[in-house]
C-alpha cells in the first residue's frame, strides 16, 4: 500500500513537472475547428480603437475556407472566404458584397517556429506564449488550445488582439460554407480593383449595408 502511494505521488509530481515545462514549439491546429473570440483593433498611434467585437469563427483548412460571424450593437455581419473569394453579407437586409482576397487562409501550423517568451494568464487560463515574427500566440498549458493571438498589423496598419473564449476541434457541417441566395461573384470583377474594406478610417456613418457592424472593414484580409 505504501509503495502504491509513493508511485501515485511520483506520477502526480511528474505530471505537474511536465505541465510546468513548456513545449519547445506550440501545438498546431487541427484541420478544422469552431471558436468564439473577442477581438480588439487599434490604430498605430492608438487614437482609433474598435473594441469588443464578438466573433464566431469556423475554420476548415481542407476546404481552404473560413466563416466568421461578427456581432456588435445588436447587428450581425458574416464574412465567408473560400480560397481567394470573399463575401460579406448582412443577414437582416440581405445586402452582400464580394471581394477578391490576395491571400489565402493561414495554415494550421502557422505558429510553429515561434520562440517561447513566457507564461501569461489569459481569461483565467494559464498559458504558454510564443513570438513568431512579432506575432504573439498563446496556448493553454492544460489543453494546448489557443487562448490569445496578437498581430502587430493587418493590411490597414491596425494591430489586432484576439482572446479566445471557446475553441472546439470539430468537423464543420457542409452547409456552413454555402452562400446565401442573394450573394454571388460578379462576372466582371477586376482583381486589381481597390479592396472595398480597405479604409483606414473607423466605421463610416451610415455603415456599409453589407457590414453594419463594420467588423470587416479592417479585418477581411487577415483571417
Amino acid at each position: 500500500m505504501k509503495t502504491m502511494l509513493v508511485l501515485v505521488l511520483l506520477c502526480m509530481a511528474s505530471a505537474a513537472s511536465a505541465q510546468r515545462r513548456h513545449p519547445r514549439q506550440p501545438t498546431p491546429w487541427p484541420n478544422s475547428f469552431t471558436s468564439t473570440l473577442t477581438e480588439n483593433q487599434t490604430s498605430p498611434d492608438g487614437s482609433q480603437v474598435i473594441a469588443f467585437l464578438t466573433m464566431k469563427k469556423q475554420y476548415d483548412y481542407s476546404r481552404n475556407a473560413v466563416r466568421v460571424s461578427c456581432s456588435l450593437n445588436d447587428a450581425t455581419s458574416v464574412f465567408l472566404a473560400i480560397g481567394q473569394d470573399g463575401y460579406v453579407w448582412n443577414i437582416q437586409n440581405e445586402a452582400c458584397r464580394y471581394v477578391f482576397l490576395p491571400v489565402n487562409r493561414v495554415t494550421p501550423d502557422w505558429m510553429v517556429g515561434g520562440v517561447f517568451v513566457g507564461s501569461r494568464v489569459i481569461s483565467g487560463a494559464d498559458s504558454w506564449c510564443y513570438d513568431k515574427a512579432d506575432h504573439i500566440y498563446c496556448q493553454s498549458k492544460a489543453t494546448r488550445q489557443p487562448t490569445y493571438v496578437f498581430a502587430p498589423f493587418n493590411q490597414n496598419g491596425f494591430s489586432i488582439t484576439d482572446t479566445y473564449n471557446v475553441w472546439v476541434p470539430n468537423a464543420i457541417p457542409n452547409g456552413t460554407f454555402s452562400l446565401p441566395p442573394y450573394c454571388s461573384k460578379p462576372a466582371d470583377y477586376n482583381t486589381t480593383d481597390p479592396h472595398p474594406f480597405g479604409s483606414k478610417a473607423l466605421c463610416p456613418n451610415p455603415p456599409p449595408a453589407a457590414d453594419p457592424t463594420c467588423c470587416f472593414i479592417q479585418t477581411a484580409l487577415t483571417l
